[in-house]
């Protein structure tokens, strides 16, 4: 969870009752909703169905450049030809 995200859900939850009627949706006690949202505390479970919940996007987590060229240089390497083609058109058509 990154603090951008952390940022957004508290966000949400600034209506009153809002962080103790997200705990009860998500079955579980209000004080979890504190505890995850804490600086100290890196992931959840909880993280997917909080963001159905409250209608937001889940957290990107930092990749360092090295991490990038190295997961992209594996991915790239297991695709067929057909595969690279349609990845580069997604790409392409993303940016």
């Amino acid at each position: 969870m990154t603090p951008e995200w952390k940022a957004k859900v508290r966000e949400k939850l600034e209506g009153r009752g809002a962080a103790a009627e997200l705990a009860r949706q998500l079955g579980v006690d209000k004080s979890l909703i504190g505890r995850m949202l804490s600086e100290r505390q890196q992931t959840s479970k909880l993280v997917d169905r909080i963001c159905e919940l409250l209608q937001i996007e889940p957290p990107l987590q930092p990749v360092t450049d090295g991490d990038k060229h190295d997961e992209l240089d594996e991915l790239v390497e297991g695709l067929t030809e057909e595969q690279r083609h349609r990845a580069l058109q997604i790409l392409r058509a993303a940016f």
